[in-house]
Protein backbone atom coordinates (compact mmCIF):
# COMPACT_ATOMS: atom_id res chain seq x y z
CA UNK A 1 0.00 0.00 0.00
CA UNK A 2 1.52 3.19 -1.30
CA UNK A 3 0.09 6.21 0.97
CA UNK A 4 0.53 9.91 -0.94
CA UNK A 5 0.67 13.05 1.81
CA UNK A 6 1.18 15.02 -1.57
CA UNK A 7 0.53 14.96 -5.00
CA UNK A 8 2.48 17.33 -6.84
CA UNK A 9 4.99 16.58 -6.02
CA UNK A 10 4.47 13.02 -4.62
CA UNK A 11 5.00 12.70 -1.12
CA UNK A 12 4.83 9.67 0.91
CA UNK A 13 3.40 9.24 4.08
CA UNK A 14 6.61 8.46 6.89
CA UNK A 15 6.30 8.35 10.45
CA UNK A 16 3.53 6.61 11.98
CA UNK A 17 1.60 5.94 8.83
CA UNK A 18 3.46 2.98 7.62
CA UNK A 19 3.25 1.35 11.04
CA UNK A 20 -0.85 2.12 10.74
CA UNK A 21 -0.78 0.46 7.32
CA UNK A 22 1.38 -2.88 8.72
CA UNK A 23 -1.46 -2.80 12.06
CA UNK A 24 -4.25 -2.44 9.36
CA UNK A 25 -2.71 -5.73 7.29
CA UNK A 26 -1.08 -4.07 4.60
CA UNK A 27 2.82 -3.57 3.60
CA UNK A 28 3.58 -0.09 3.58
CA UNK A 29 5.32 0.47 -0.64
CA UNK A 30 8.64 3.41 -0.46
CA UNK A 31 8.26 4.16 3.05
CA UNK A 32 9.47 3.43 6.61
CA UNK A 33 7.51 3.31 10.07
CA UNK A 34 9.49 6.12 12.32
CA UNK A 35 11.05 8.01 9.35
CA UNK A 36 9.91 11.10 7.39
CA UNK A 37 7.94 11.36 4.67
CA UNK A 38 10.13 12.07 1.81
CA UNK A 39 9.53 13.75 -1.76
CA UNK A 40 9.58 10.66 -4.50
CA UNK A 41 9.96 10.43 -8.06
CA UNK A 42 6.55 9.40 -10.18
CA UNK A 43 8.93 6.72 -11.68
CA UNK A 44 9.88 4.91 -8.25
CA UNK A 45 5.99 5.24 -7.74
CA UNK A 46 5.42 3.39 -11.13
CA UNK A 47 9.02 0.64 -10.36
CA UNK A 48 6.75 -0.54 -7.10
CA UNK A 49 3.77 -0.81 -9.06
CA UNK A 50 1.42 -0.61 -5.70
CA UNK A 51 -0.96 -3.10 -5.55
CA UNK A 52 -3.20 0.02 -3.43
CA UNK A 53 -2.57 4.01 -3.63
CA UNK A 54 -3.68 6.11 -1.04
CA UNK A 55 -3.83 9.85 -1.44
CA UNK A 56 -4.35 11.77 1.86
CA UNK A 57 -2.92 15.08 0.93
CA UNK A 58 -2.17 17.25 4.66
CA UNK A 59 -5.09 19.65 5.00
CA UNK A 60 -6.78 18.52 2.63
CA UNK A 61 -10.80 17.37 2.80
CA UNK A 62 -11.53 14.10 0.42
CA UNK A 63 -13.68 16.96 -1.89
CA UNK A 64 -10.33 19.20 -1.96
CA UNK A 65 -8.38 16.27 -2.81
CA UNK A 66 -10.93 14.88 -5.67
CA UNK A 67 -10.72 18.66 -6.99
CA UNK A 68 -7.13 18.98 -6.88
CA UNK A 69 -6.99 15.57 -8.89
CA UNK A 70 -8.80 17.21 -11.94
CA UNK A 71 -6.42 19.82 -12.28
CA UNK A 72 -3.04 17.10 -11.96
CA UNK A 73 -2.21 14.82 -15.07
CA UNK A 74 -0.99 11.63 -13.86
CA UNK A 75 3.01 10.86 -15.13
CA UNK A 76 2.99 8.49 -18.22
CA UNK A 77 2.45 4.81 -17.41
CA UNK A 78 0.57 5.87 -14.62
CA UNK A 79 -2.52 3.34 -16.06
CA UNK A 80 -0.47 0.65 -15.74
CA UNK A 81 0.30 0.53 -12.63
CA UNK A 82 -1.92 -2.54 -10.53
CA UNK A 83 -3.45 -0.03 -7.90
CA UNK A 84 -4.66 1.63 -11.04
CA UNK A 85 -5.90 -0.74 -13.16
CA UNK A 86 -7.54 -2.70 -10.17
CA UNK A 87 -9.60 0.31 -9.05
CA UNK A 88 -7.45 0.37 -6.02
CA UNK A 89 -6.68 3.88 -5.94
CA UNK A 90 -8.30 6.05 -2.55
CA UNK A 91 -8.48 9.32 -1.55
CA UNK A 92 -8.61 9.80 2.20
CA UNK A 93 -9.79 12.47 4.73
CA UNK A 94 -5.95 13.18 5.99
CA UNK A 95 -6.49 15.82 8.63
CA UNK A 96 -8.37 13.97 10.72
CA UNK A 97 -7.13 10.25 10.50
CA UNK A 98 -3.46 10.15 9.16
CA UNK A 99 -1.77 13.50 9.80
CA UNK A 100 -2.13 14.41 12.92
CA UNK A 101 -1.35 12.03 16.17
CA UNK A 102 -3.93 11.26 18.14
CA UNK A 103 -6.84 9.13 19.43
CA UNK A 104 -8.65 9.36 15.53
CA UNK A 105 -5.70 7.55 13.95
CA UNK A 106 -7.09 4.40 15.15
CA UNK A 107 -10.49 4.59 12.85
CA UNK A 108 -7.42 5.84 10.10
CA UNK A 109 -6.37 2.37 10.74
CA UNK A 110 -9.94 1.20 10.39
CA UNK A 111 -10.17 2.50 7.22
CA UNK A 112 -6.97 1.34 5.74
CA UNK A 113 -8.44 -2.38 7.02
CA UNK A 114 -11.83 -1.68 5.43
CA UNK A 115 -9.81 -0.65 2.38
CA UNK A 116 -7.68 -3.30 2.34
CA UNK A 117 -10.20 -6.80 3.29
CA UNK A 118 -13.55 -4.90 2.94
CA UNK A 119 -14.19 -5.44 6.35
CA UNK A 120 -12.88 -3.25 9.33
CA UNK A 121 -11.98 -4.46 12.76
CA UNK A 122 -13.89 -2.21 15.16
CA UNK A 123 -17.23 -1.54 13.64
CA UNK A 124 -19.22 -2.84 10.75
CA UNK A 125 -18.39 0.00 8.75
CA UNK A 126 -16.86 3.51 8.24
CA UNK A 127 -18.01 6.97 7.19
CA UNK A 128 -17.92 6.78 3.50
CA UNK A 129 -17.78 10.83 3.42
CA UNK A 130 -13.85 10.13 4.24
CA UNK A 131 -12.85 7.81 1.84
CA UNK A 132 -13.42 7.73 -1.67
CA UNK A 133 -12.57 6.24 -4.92
CA UNK A 134 -10.23 8.59 -6.77
CA UNK A 135 -11.88 7.84 -9.94
CA UNK A 136 -10.05 11.10 -12.26
CA UNK A 137 -7.19 9.42 -11.48
CA UNK A 138 -8.35 5.45 -12.17
CA UNK A 139 -10.54 6.25 -15.70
Amino acid sequence: MLFLEWLDPPITAGHWVPEMIKIAGGLPVLAEEGQPSKVIEWRSILDADPDCIILGPCGFHVVDTLRELESITPTEGWRGIKAVKEGQVYVVESSHYFSRPGPRVVHGMEMLSDILWGTSFFSDSINRETVALADPWVR
